[in-house]
């Protein structure tokens, strides 16, 4: 049977195929005209659409859906399909009600244009940038306006994420027609590698959770999140090798070859590590607290570069454009730079010639 419940209308519909035919609608009963109320009602009524589909045709329902299918529908449905499995589903959550609520709950998908599209960026422009702040249960927390305007990357963000709900509404024949969505440019800026004195000034006003973070990111080359999500079944300190999945930024495992400075750094972690402890990155605090795993460390950062004179200088992905300065400088090739993939030998042997960060011990 093909019948499903469709939650924005709260009605059960059909869709199948006779004879090269698609048959899609509401699960009405023909006599008393009423829609099905239960699942083994709406399977009745499509097993007897289906026996009429086989006589002859079927006036009331061949030409497609019985109404216009509405923007929510689309985008309900491409939620059911993504709060399964999206890591990042909290965020998109709140960018797919945004776009509801701005073309519509009942507009018709099939009505929006190019130039809604562009009424949407212009408003999106003048929108502050808003955090997800967190919560005791995943999703439950609130977002705060940070005060500064979207970019168009952000814009982009959501722009790709209207495209790929309209698509897929198309892909399951709810829509005939999708508009071209534009993306905005984004300018590319070059990275300003973290300097190595301005790099032991930060370290010496970090905290120490966020210390042990500068310090790997900066000798590894791992992205934050890489280092906050960090698991010790990951860490292989005999080999000197810390071992990536696949739900990193690039979608591709891959090996992080550990030089003197952070294989130390690890160690005394693991010398340090709690009873029952997963995550390597734990905070305590007032560094008495019971330890837990640290999701963002954006305001430290900003405290450690406030106190050491260097506020708005860095972000902390400079940590990583310091990481690849110094392969280079060290003679590591130019794929090596881009992609930072580990399985080269020659890069082991590179890293492992990488100078120590300079701080208090």
């Amino acid at each position: 049977m093909t019948v499903f419940f469709n939650k924005v209308r709260e009605r059960w519909q059909y869709d199948f195929q006779r004879h090269g035919e698609r048959y899609q609608g509401y699960c009405i009963d023909p006599e008393p005209g009423e829609p099905a109320k239960t699942k083994r009602q709406a399977q009745a009524i499509e097993a007897l659409l289906k026996a009429r589909a086989g006589k002859g045709p079927i006036k009331e329902t061949r030409s497609g859906p019985v109404a216009a299918v509405t923007f929510a529908e689309v985008i309900a449905s491409y939620a059911e399909n993504h709060a399964r499995y999206c890591r990042t589903w909290t965020t998109m959550r709140y960018q797919l009600r945004e776009l509801v609520d701005f073309f519509g709950l009942e507009t018709p998908a099939e009505d929006i244009r190019l130039e809604d599209i562009e009424r949407y960026i212009t408003w999106s422009r003048q929108q502050p940038v808003r955090k997800y702040k967190g919560g005791q249960r995943a999703g439950c927390g609130d977002f705060l306006d940070t005060g500064a305007k979207r970019s168009p990357s952000t814009i982009n963000n959501h722009l790709v994420l209207f495209a790929a709900a309209m698509a897929r509404a198309r892909k399951q024949g709810l829509i005939r027609h999708v508009v071209d969505v534009p993306r905005l440019r984004v300018p590319r800026d070059l990275p300003l590698p973290l300097r190595p004195n301005d790099a032991a000034k930060i370290l010496a006003q970090a905290e120490p959770h966020l210390r042990d973070v500068i310090v790997l990111c900066m000798t590894t080359g791992m992205r934050l999140q890489e280092c906050l999500s960090l698991r010790w079944k990951q860490v292989d300190l005999d080999r000197a090798v810390i071992t990536l999945d696949s739900s990193t930024k690039a979608g591709k495992g891959r090996a992080v070859y550990l030089g003197d400075q952070a294989q130390a750094t690890l160690t005394r972690l693991a010398s340090e590590r709690p009873e029952g402890a997963d995550h390597v990155i734990l905070y305590r605090h007032k560094g008495t607290g019971v330890p837990r795993p640290i999701k963002d460390i954006h305001k430290s950062w900003g405290r450690a570069l406030e106190r050491a004179g260097l506020k708005g200088r860095y972000r902390f992905h400079d940590t990583r454009a310091a990481f690849c300065t110094a392969l280079a400088e060290l003679g590591a090739n130019a794929t090596t730079m881009r992609y930072i993939n580990a399985s080269d030998s020659r890069l082991r042997e590179t890293v492992g010639r990488l100078p120590c960060i300079g701080y208090p011990q």
